[in-house]
């Protein structure tokens, strides 16, 4: 999951789909911006991160905006080089130094996608790369003591994918990787915006309709907004309101993925193990932690506790941040095997 010795190791990386966070030793966070890339049309990078982002939709035919990772993995090595480098040019900028990194990795890379970070590390400068488990990150992030001998259940719901497993004394006993994350259900809005109600709305404001709108446990008196987009038919703005009853049904489908997922996983649990997860409950992290009734829906499922962390989001740079403090120590020597490591 992680390297049993820190070495040299500085920094850690949570490359995520919508958003990049670096934490230090010390468990500072020097870089919590989208991982997003803006540049012109074969030439220089225009800006990296939330400044990207001011980009969407209004960079005409010149600026081109894209993100770094899609669906949890790196695709373009090129895009992926260029924001690393700019990121550490700022980073760079305020006395950071390049030394070690160990990044989180929670989906399935493959090893030319593992190759393709090192790669661009090592391009700006970084000395070593090594490979931690994302997953065991966000459980360590949330609190969970995943190396002693008591089963923990932890599920990461993000924006590309989701992922679910149990741990006990530093081993991954089931796992399953969900193909569906908070994108997911932003791109159910909007599709049925446009099919619904015949408008098209860009992401953002999707976004805005999901944050506000979408919820897997309809409550007493569901909300309702006004949505502004574009009619296809005659290119003319269109405003509509929209309900929490039809968008609540619109991201269904995302999540009864969602909740299969689980349910596998659990599955596949020994019977010690589910025991152990039934005296505790599981921790529910990730953005999707945040999507209004999904720890309820999920409570009811498992008939276990769920918790949710006060920053269900940020669990992978924490337990990053730890991992790059305890590498080593008595607690860790042995006790987790290593994803892998760059040369």
């Amino acid at each position: 999951m992680w390297p049993a010795e820190r070495g040299d190791l500085d920094f850690g990386l949570d490359l995520g789909t919508r958003r990049t966070r670096v934490v230090d030793v010390n468990g500072t966070v020097v870089w919590e911006e989208a991982s997003l890339l803006a540049r012109r049309r074969g030439r220089d990078v225009v800006a990296v991160g939330d400044a990207a982002a001011e980009w969407q939709g209004r960079g005409g035919q010149d600026v081109d905006v894209h993100s770094v990772l899609t669906g949890g993995v790196p695709e373009d090595a090129v895009r992926l080089e260029a924001y690393l480098r700019a990121m550490m040019e700022r980073l760079t900028g305020v006395g950071r130094i390049r030394g070690g990194w160990l990044v989180g990795v929670s989906a399935p890379w493959t090893a030319s996608a593992r190759d393709g970070v090192r790669q661009a590390l090592a391009s700006v400068g970084v000395s070593r790369v090594a490979w931690a488990d994302g997953l065991a990150c966000a459980a360590v992030g949330a609190g969970l003591d995943i190396a002693g001998p008591s089963a923990q259940m932890v599920m990461d719901v993000g924006a590309g994918r989701s992922r679910a497993g149990v741990f006990a004394s530093g081993m991954l006993l089931a796992d399953r990787h969900i193909p569906v994350g908070g994108d997911e259900c932003t791109n159910a809005i909007e599709a049925w915006l446009r099919t619904s109600y015949q408008i098209v709305v860009p992401a953002r404001v999707a976004d805005a309709v999901k944050l506000r709108l979408a919820t897997v446990v309809i409550p007493l008196d569901p909300a309702r907004m006004r949505v502004r987009g574009r009619d296809p038919a005659t290119g003319q703005a269109r405003e509509v309101e929209v309900g929490q009853v039809e968008a609540a049904a619109a991201i269904r489908p995302v999540v009864d993925r969602l909740r299969k997922g689980l349910r596998d996983v659990m599955a596949r649990t020994p019977p010690d193990a589910a025991g152990d997860i039934a005296d505790r409950g599981w921790v529910l992290a990730g953005a999707g932690g945040r999507m209004m009734g999904l720890a309820d829906r999920l409570r009811e499922d498992t008939e276990l506790p769920v918790i949710v962390p006060s920053s269900p989001d940020g669990v992978v740079a924490a337990g990053l941040a730890i991992a790059l403090k305890d590498l080593g120590s008595e607690r860790w020597r042995g006790g987790l095997p290593t994803l892998g490591a760059g040369p």
